[in-house]
């Protein structure tokens, strides 16, 4: 008997010890969540999410670093995804400013999955979807899975050089299992499913269907955190359909990209169509110091 109690005793231990290490990855946890997510300093020619450039740095443990070093090295992923490639840098950091936002608004520790738009193209939303994935990630105890639900572009599975098929519309269609389409992207924590191959229907069609709905429900079900590239507002209504499925919707808007008038007519669209908006990420906007010489300020 007390064999089985000291090993209740470490079990209880062991999952108070994962949900301290979930609400401690934000520091001052307990403060008031914003209700949009850090501005993006980062150098417009990535076109990526970020935060605010004095967020703190997170240290990353030996184990950690050995696995990442092990994945970069086994397959030849984009220079796009920073935290992977440069995960020292000060873009890296800034995701991870992004990641911490996030999980200040699920102190709860509950699984989440989250819709990621924007109001037209080459905004950096997929860039977003990937980093932020590889960010989630890294939180050791947290799996990860990136779903490509703009079934007209497709982009993830470039990223992580990761198969095309079977994915998202092919499960969709029952021409393959969920399990089938879960693809392993190199990454400890994090995995893919890719867009699939080419729907015979539109993909509004596929993705208003009942099954896509199980499919999210099951993807939230086994993993922490599920974050899915839509279509941006202003091309389609695909955002619509999935929003509706997920816990959240985050929006990403490229500076100096986008006319303001047209990000205000996407977020007035998403509220209208009562979408759980949780905030914006500016993308792809100058470094703060740059920001504060244009305006002739002191740079310190």
């Amino acid at each position: 008997m007390g064999r089985i109690a000291e090993a209740l005793k470490k079990a209880e231990a062991d999952r108070a010890e994962k949900r301290r290490l979930l609400r401690g990855d934000a520091s001052n946890a307990a403060a008031p969540a914003d209700r949009f997510a850090p501005i993006v300093d980062v150098p417009p020619a990535l076109t990526a999410a970020a935060g605010t450039d004095d967020s703190p740095a997170e240290a990353r443990s030996n184990a950690s670093t050995r696995l990442l070093d092990a994945a970069r090295a086994a397959r030849p992923h984009d220079e796009r995804l920073v935290c992977l490639q440069k995960p020292d840098s000060v873009v890296a950091e800034q995701f991870r400013a992004v990641r911490t936002w996030l999980l200040r608004h699920n102190t709860a520790g509950e699984h989440r999955s989250l819709a990621v738009t924007s109001s037209i193209h080459r905004e950096g939303r997929t860039v977003t979807v990937a980093n932020l994935g590889l960010c989630l990630a890294e939180v050791r105890h947290l799996s990860v899975l990136v779903i490509d639900a703009d079934l007209r572009r497709r982009g993830l599975a470039e990223l992580f050089n990761a198969p095309r098929q079977p994915g998202l519309a092919d499960v969709l269609r029952g021409t393959a299992t969920f399990d089938d389409t879960i693809h392993p992207t190199g990454v400890p924590n994090l995995s893919l499913i890719p867009a699939g191959s080419q729907p015979p229907d539109g993909p509004a069609e596929l993705l208003s269907s009942r099954a896509a709905q199980i499919v999210l429900d099951e993807a939230r079900e086994r993993f922490h955190y599920v974050l899915i590239d839509t279509p941006p507002v202003q091309t389609a209504s695909d955002v619509g359909l999935i929003g509706g499925m997920c816990s959240d919707v985050l929006m990403v808007v490229r500076a100096g990209h986008t006319p303001e008038p047209i990000v205000r007519q996407s977020i007035r669209w998403l509220q209208a169509n009562n979408l759980p908006l949780i905030g914006c990420v500016l993308s792809a906007a100058a470094p703060s110091s740059a920001r504060r010489r244009k305006a002739g300020a002191d740079p310190r």
